[in-house]
């Protein structure tokens, strides 16, 4: 059994270990990175804590959201854009007359994407100490987000939860991923994308 790390990870041995990798759904988001909790030992805690540098104009990742895990970012230098999508579905009937509530009707689902043909992504600036939360759980369906870093590049830290199954929806793609940590096991399902291209339904 090899010895324990020491609970002090040194700035010096944190940039040294940070690496690159390539989001497997979008080949142009690329993240420099090391996740600080696994070095120090603490992989079965349920958290994960990472260091993250984008480049340049870079992406982090595909927009996407979790039903399950929760995950933070807090910026610490540099600049970029917080994009947003509400890729929920709203009913506009919240009354008993519900299939749950034994009615034989079902409700109907009003989205954005119905109504327009396109989903708006809202862009927002952030800098230096600047706190960003995303709560797991269906309600972040209406917060599916992704960040992209100015000239300048970006770096923050980024954490989150390590539910034992969770899983990371993709509106853009109509793509969700099914992980479960216990097995190691992955499954990748599809559902109806959004567009946000202003074309029209996908």
């Amino acid at each position: 059994m090899s010895e324990p790390h020491h609970p002090l990870l040194k700035n010096e041995e944190i940039d040294s270990a940070m690496k690159g990798n390539k989001h497997y759904l979008n080949r142009d988001a690329e993240r420099i990175s090391v996740c600080m909790s696994d070095v120090v030992g603490m992989q079965d805690s349920g958290l994960g804590v990472h260091k993250v540098r984008l480049e340049p104009n870079g992406e982090s990742t595909q927009i996407h959201y979790h039903l399950h895990d929760s995950e933070w970012l807090y910026i610490l230098s540099g600049s970029g854009i917080l994009q947003l999508i509400d890729s929920s579905l709203h009913s506009p009937d919240n009354s008993n007359n519900h299939p749950r509530n034994g009615s034989s009707d079902i409700p109907k689902l009003d989205t954005p994407n119905l109504k327009e043909n396109k989903i708006e992504i809202e862009e927002r600036k952030v800098e230096p100490g600047d706190f960003i939360g995303f709560q797991g759980g269906i309600i972040a369906s209406k917060f599916a987000h992704g960040l992209k870093a100015s000239s300048e590049g970006l770096v923050y830290l980024m954490g989150g939860t390590r539910e034992k199954l969770d899983v990371c929806c993709y509106p853009e793609l109509g793509v969700s991923n099914i992980a479960d940590a216990k097995s190691g096991q992955e499954v990748i399902v599809r559902f109806n994308p959004v567009d946000t291209s202003g074309k029209g339904a996908v």
